[in-house]
């Protein structure tokens, strides 16, 4: 069995919960709107991925309490957002 890493586990908190924000949890049936969702949705996945990613290679690549925090008031900052929906 395979272990899921860290960034794995964020990136797949970030696909929830752009996927719950956006759609209200409500199926789109709208062929217009979700093309619509799916272009919003990749943007905004594209985009907290590479920041995630940039922030786990800094840290890995530099072992500090700095960068670590960094990391986690990221994906803390992803957790509120949440929350928030």
């Amino acid at each position: 069995m395979q272990k899921v890493t860290l960034f794995q586990q964020v990136i797949l908190h970030i696909v929830i919960l752009v996927v719950n924000c956006r759609s209200n949890g409500e199926l789109i049936t709208d062929e217009i709107q979700a093309r619509m969702f799916l272009e919003e949705f990749n943007r905004e996945t594209q985009i907290k991925g590479s920041q995630m990613a940039e922030l786990n290679w800094i840290y890995n690549t530099n072992l500090t309490d700095y960068n670590r925090d960094r990391m986690v008031s990221f994906m803390l900052v992803l957790s509120v957002i949440n929350v928030q929906c």
